[in-house]
């Protein structure tokens, strides 16, 4: 067990233990933002979740201050569950706003009152027919 003292507490670091070294590095940077860019399976989720513990249990960021960003749906709710089972806070990993870019941002405009009407499928695939035939348009003009 890696133990580190902080401000008096001594806070149990497992969590770092499991760490390669780039993960460890990622999970340690001071800078205020960080990208995690790997290929599948090689444990960004894993990463991120410990630069979050990282920072609320070693360098006392409130977690309402922390925003994590995925890239898919999928990989947020797997950070949400892991941050969830692994905090020694679990109220404070509700208190982190974790999402895409797009549920983050569909979340700030809402929170600000701005109407957003998102695209249904059918809606999209009208789009998607119209910009083809204005593609087609295009080609036959400059033919």
């Amino acid at each position: 067990m890696t133990e580190r003292k902080t401000g008096g507490n001594i806070l149990e670091a497992d969590f770092l233990a499991r760490l390669n070294e780039g993960q460890r590095r990622a999970t340690e940077h001071t800078a205020r933002a960080v990208a995690v860019i790997a290929g599948p399976g090689t444990g960004k989720t894993g990463t991120l979740a410990a630069r979050i513990r990282c920072l609320t249990e070693l360098r006392r960021v409130k977690p309402s201050e922390i925003t994590a960003v995925t890239f898919t749906n999928q990989a947020a709710g797997e950070l949400k569950e892991r941050l969830r089972r692994e905090m020694p806070n679990r109220s404070a990993a509700g208190r982190i706003q974790t999402g895409t870019f797009h549920s983050i941002c569909l979340a700030l405009l809402k929170a600000a009152g701005k109407e957003t009407v998102l695209a249904d499928g059918l809606e999209c695939q009208k789009l998607a027919e119209a910009l083809k035939a204005m593609a087609r348009r295009e080609a036959a003009h400059e033919a």
